[in-house]
């Protein structure tokens, strides 16, 4: 089982994430900040496969907290997550294993992020979703 470390500000956000992940067979861990994502990265690091990361949260910003993340693991896989228009955000275009979904975000296109980062590390195309 893969895990993914859930890191967004607002509870509710990481209740979905964890309900739609728990429920596609992923694992998670969940943090409420940049710094929370931190601590928890290196209490899990071995566990972890990817981070479902925020842009936009108080204290230590998505970005901040992206950029530390990589000094612990260079190309950790990241999906960024944000409401923000695309365009507006930093260029991670050209970093290996970073993808994006914009909020509200259904569980497909989630899947399909998951999927683009991880690629052969978890084959998230071939979680079976329960019906």
């Amino acid at each position: 089982m893969q895990t993914i470390l859930i890191v967004d500000d607002q509870e509710i956000v990481r209740r979905v994430l964890k309900t739609m992940l728990d429920w596609c067979g992923f694992a998670t861990i969940e943090a409420a900040s940049g710094d929370e994502a931190l601590h928890v990265f290196e209490l899990h690091r071995e566990q972890i496969s990817g981070v479902l990361l925020d842009v936009v949260m108080p204290g230590l910003s998505g970005e901040a907290t992206f950029l530390a993340l990589r000094r612990f693991w260079a190309d950790l896989p990241v999906v960024f997550m944000s409401g923000v228009d695309k365009d507006d955000l930093p260029d991670w275009q050209g970093l290996h294993a970073v993808g994006y979904v914009h909020k509200p975000f259904c569980l497909q296109e989630l899947l399909k992020s998951i999927d683009n980062v991880l690629g052969s590390r978890v084959g998230a195309a071939g979680v079976r979703v329960r019906r």
